[in-house]
């Protein structure tokens, strides 16, 4: 019997798996947590939105900065060494906010992804965003 699925059970690797999800439960942090760290104002991390510049003066999460996510060693100027770097792009679709995180990590950075990314933010938890120009 042929099986279309993509990973055949008798080729998974349980070992890899394992490895995949405790990087991204390690390194990714989920919207509820990031909308409660900023409403209780703690300041051990900063919020990095890699989107392009007219999206993040359209509107961004309360607090971000803009780092270019065309420019990666432009967006690494605005990274902290002494905070936690959390970065969104887009969407889940958008790769961006991975590559400034993979560069960001090899220059030394502490840095995680934002899962849901902007979209998520806005269309699926209704949180508020500020607009206006680059911080």
């Amino acid at each position: 019997m042929s099986s279309n699925f993509p990973l055949a059970p008798e080729s998974f690797n349980s070992r890899a798996a394992a490895e995949y999800f405790q990087a991204k439960v390690g390194y990714t942090m989920g919207i509820s947590l990031l909308n409660n760290k900023i409403t209780a104002g703690d300041s051990d991390f900063q919020v990095i939105d890699v989107r392009s510049k007219e999206f993040y003066i359209a509107g961004h999460i309360p607090g971000a900065i803009w780092g270019d996510g065309d420019e990666i060693e432009t967006a690494l100027q605005k990274f902290s060494k002494e905070k936690v770097n959390i970065v969104y792009c887009y969407g889940e679709l958008c790769l961006r906010g991975a590559r400034i995180c993979l560069a960001a990590a090899k220059a030394g950075f502490p840095v995680m992804e934002l899962l849901g990314n902007y979209d998520g933010w806005v269309d699926d938890y209704g949180f508020p965003i500020e607009s206006g120009e680059l911080l």
